[in-house]
C-alpha cells in the first residue's frame, strides 16, 4: 500500500473509529486491525511527507508552494510553519515528486543559514525530518561524525531522485563569506532567514543559467534591509517575485492557548516582526551619540565640605562641581511610575552636569520635597525666597480629586517653587543630541576628539548618585515603525521618567552658540554685561515680590556668594566665566594639600581627559 493511502486510511479510521465501537469488534478483527494499523503508523513515521498539510491545511504554505514565480518571500514570525514550508519544498525538488512542479531530472541546490549553528539546529533538522532515510544515499559532514548526525554540521545529502539519478542538497552557511558562493549553477537556493545581501546578489548568479528558483523563510528582525526594498517593495517591479506574510494565526497546527502565551510574552513592537511578520524600522537608541567613556565622569562627595569633587580613574581629584555653577531642578512628577528628580549644573563654558537623583515611586510630594531639601542642605544649594526653584512636567498642574490642590501647588507649599517646561518631545530630543555629541575641540590631541556638552556625574559614596539616569539613557530606545502603518515617530514610553526631566532642562536652556571665536566671545561678554546691568537694575532684593524667578535672593552661596544678586542676574554673571578674559580663577580643591588651578585654559584641559 502506498503512503498516500496510508494516510487517507488514518485519516478515515480516526474519523470513524471511536472507542466504543473498537471494543465492540471480536478480538480477532481487533488484533488485526490494531497490526495493520501499527504497520501503517511506522511506515508513515518513516515517511512523514504524505502526512504534510493532509490532516489540515495551511493556506499561506500551500500558496507559497503552488506558485511558479521564481523568488518567493515567505515571512513569518516564529512558528508560523515558514521553516516546515521551506524544508518540504527542499524535499520535494530533491525527490523529483513536486506536486505543483514539472521536475525532469535529479537536482542539486543549496540550504543556505545565518550560521553553522543555526543550520545544525534549525533547517538541516528540518529537511531530515521530511526525508526517508530509504531515500538517502550517503551524507558529508562539515564538522562532527555521521555516526551522530543530529549533533553534526552537514555539508551535503545525497537523495536518491524519482527522475532517476541523485539529488545533491548542500549546505552552506553566511558566515563562509561571499566566495565560498562561487562557482557552479544551482537548481535551487533556499535561504532559511535573512542573509548578508552580497551573499543574496551571489546566489542569484547561481541560478541565472539553469532558471533556477530561490525562496527565503524569514522573521524580519533586521529592519528595513535590502529584502525589504528589493522584495517586499519589489521596488524593481520584478515580475518573478512573490511576497507571503504569515501570523501565528494562520497556522492552523499552533493551539490558541499556544498563541495566547507567546503573546503574553512579548512586547507590541515584539509581536509585529515575530507574530504577524511585519518589517519594522530598527527600534535603536535614541540617544546613540551617548557614550560613557565621554559622558560620565567620576565624582567623590565630601562630606564635610559638602563639594562633589571630580576624580580620575586613580581617584586624583581635578576638578570640582563649583556651588556658582548650580543651576535648577528638573522634576518629572509620578505615583505608581516614579518620580524622577535631577539636579543639574552648568559651567562658565554652558557645560552641563546632572549631579543629583531622587527616583522613587509611591511617594507624595512631602516625601520627595523633604528628600530635595535633603540634597539641596548636602550641595549647599542656593535658596531662593528660602526654597528652592525649578522645573516640572505641566501634567502637575492637574487638581487632585482629593486634596483639591495640584501637584505643583503643593510643592509651592514645601517651598519647591517650579514653573511649567515646553514638553515637545523631538524638539526636546533634539536639544540633548546637540548636548551629547561631540562638538569641535581645539586641541587635536585631547580624548576624545571633540568634547560633549552634557555629563552625568556619577558618585558612588552618597545616596543620590545618578544610578537611574544613567540607566535609562543606555536603553531609551525608538518605538518600533511598523511599515505600512502611518505611525509617528516616538520613543517607547517606559523606563522613560529621568528621560523626561532631563529633556526639560536640557530643551529649556538658551539656543545660544556654543562655541565661538575669540571676537565672538568678546561681543558676547559686553552684551551679557549689559544684561546683567538691566537686571540688577530692575530686581533688587529691597524690590522683593515674593514670587521666584523674579527678585528672590540668592542665599548660601557660601564662598560664591560674594554679591547680592538676583537669580536672573547670577545667572548671566556665571555664564561670563573667563570667556574672553585672561583673568585666571584659581583655587585649592584637594584637601590633601595638592593645588589643582583651574583657569580658563585649565579647564579647557581636563577635557583631555577621559570622560
Amino acid at each position: 500500500m502506498g503512503s498516500n493511502s496510508n494516510v487517507e486510511l488514518v485519516r478515515r479510521f480516526m474519523k470513524n473509529m471511536t472507542e466504543e465501537k473498537l471494543d465492540k469488534l471480536p478480538e480477532t478483527k481487533k488484533r488485526q486491525m490494531l497490526i495493520r494499523m501499527n504497520r501503517v503508523l511506522e511506515d508513515i513515521g518513516k515517511n512523514k511527507l504524505p502526512t504534510y498539510n493532509a490532516t489540515k491545511i495551511h493556506k499561506k504554505q500551500m500558496i507559497f508552494h503552488k506558485s511558479k514565480k521564481r523568488k518567493r518571500l515567505l515571512l513569518g514570525g516564529n512558528r508560523t510553519g515558514k521553516t516546515v514550508g521551506g524544508a518540504v519544498e527542499t524535499v520535494w525538488w530533491a525527490r523529483g515528486n513536486h506536486p505543483y512542479r514539472k521536475i525532469k531530472r535529479a537536482t542539486e541546490g543549496w540550504v543556505v543559514s545565518v550560521t553553522n549553528e543555526v543550520q545544525r539546529d534549525v533547517a538541516q533538522k528540518e529537511i531530515l525530518q521530511w526525508l526517508n532515510p530509504d531515500w538517502i544515499i550517503d551524507i558529508g559532514v562539515r564538522a562532527g561524525s555521521k555516526s551522530d548526525i543530529d549533533n553534526a554540521i552537514l555539508d551535503y545529502i545525497l537523495v536518491r531522485s524519482e527522475r532517476g539519478g541523485v539529488s545533491k542538497i548542500g549546505f552552506k552557511s553566511c558566515e563562509q563569506g561571499r566566495k565560498k558562493f562561487q562557482g557552479t549553477s544551482k537548481d535551487y537556493i533556499w535561504f532559511d532567514e535573512e542573509p548578508d545581501e552580497d551573499i543574496y546578489d551571489e546566489c542569484q548568479m547561481r541560478i541565472m543559467d539553469v532558471e533556477g528558483s530561490i525562496w527565503l523563510t524569514m522573521t524580519p528582525l533586521m529592519g528595513l534591509t535590502f529584502i525589504y526594498d528589493r522584495l517586499f517593495l519589489n521596488e524593481r517591479n520584478d515580475p518573478e517575485v512573490l511576497c507571503i506574510k504569515m501570523s501565528w494565526e494562520d497556522n492552523p497546527y499552533l493551539p490558541l492557548r499556544e498563541i495566547e502565551a507567546m503573546i503574553a510574552n512579548l512586547t507590541p513592537e515584539q509581536q509585529e516582526s515575530r507574530r504577524h511578520g511585519n518589517f519594522v524600522a530598527m527600534t535603536g537608541l535614541v540617544y546613540s551619540e551617548f557614550n560613557p567613556d565621554y559622558h560620565i565622569l567620576k565624582g567623590e562627595y565630601d562630606f564635610n565640605q559638602k563639594i562633589i569633587y571630580l576624580i580620575d580613574d586613580k581617584g586624583v581629584r581635578y576638578s570640582q562641581i563649583y556651588r556658582r555653577w548650580y543651576d535648577r531642578i528638573s522634576i518629572d512628577p509620578g505615583y505608581t511610575a516614579p518620580t524622577s528628580i535631577h539636579f543639574y549644573a552648568e559651567d562658565d563654558e554652558g557645560n552641563v552636569y546632572c549631579v543629583a537623583e531622587q527616583y522613587e515611586s509611591y511617594k507624595l510630594v512631602p516625601y520627595h520635597s523633604k528628600v530635595i531639601k535633603d540634597i539641596a542642605n548636602a550641595l549647599v544649594w542656593p535658596k531662593v525666597n528660602g526654597g528652592y526653584t525649578g522645573i516640572i512636567d505641566t501634567a502637575a498642574n492637574a487638581k487632585s480629586a482629593a486634596t483639591d490642590e495640584s501637584v505643583k501647588e503643593q510643592y509651592t507649599k514645601h517651598k519647591i517653587y517650579l514653573r511649567d517646561v515646553d514638553k515637545s518631545v523631538w524638539d526636546g530630543i533634539i536639544s540633548v543630541k546637540n548636548y551629547l555629541q561631540l562638538h569641535p575641540y581645539a586641541d587635536k590631541k585631547a580624548f576624545p576628539k571633540g568634547k560633549p556638552k552634557f555629563f552625568i556625574v556619577q558618585v558612588e559614596n552618597w545616596p543620590y548618585d545618578t544610578v537611574e539616569i544613567r540607566k535609562e539613557i543606555k536603553k531609551y530606545r525608538w518605538k518600533a515603525q511598523v511599515v505600512g502603518q502611518s505611525t509617528k515617530e516616538a520613543p517607547i514610553k517606559r523606563d522613560d521618567h529621568a528621560m523626561d526631566d532631563l529633556r526639560y532642562h536640557l530643551h529649556e536652556k538658551p539656543k545660544t552658540k556654543i562655541f565661538m571665536t575669540h571676537s565672538e566671545s568678546y561681543a558676547e561678554k559686553h552684551s551679557l554685561m549689559s544684561d546683567l546691568e538691566r537686571a540688577d537694575n530692575g530686581f533688587s532684593s529691597s524690590q522683593d515680590t515674593g514670587q521666584p524667578f523674579k527678585a528672590g535672593r540668592i542665599e548660601n552661596e557660601n564662598e560664591d556668594n560674594t554679591h547680592q544678586r538676583t537669580s536672573n542676574g547670577t545667572k548671566l554673571f556665571d555664564r561670563l566665566g573667563s570667556k574672553g578674559s585672561n583673568q585666571d580663577t584659581s583655587v585649592n580643591i584637594d584637601s590633601r594639600g595638592s593645588s589643582n588651578p583651574y583657569s580658563a585654559n585649565q579647564r579647557n584641559t581636563r577635557y583631555g581627559k577621559k570622560g
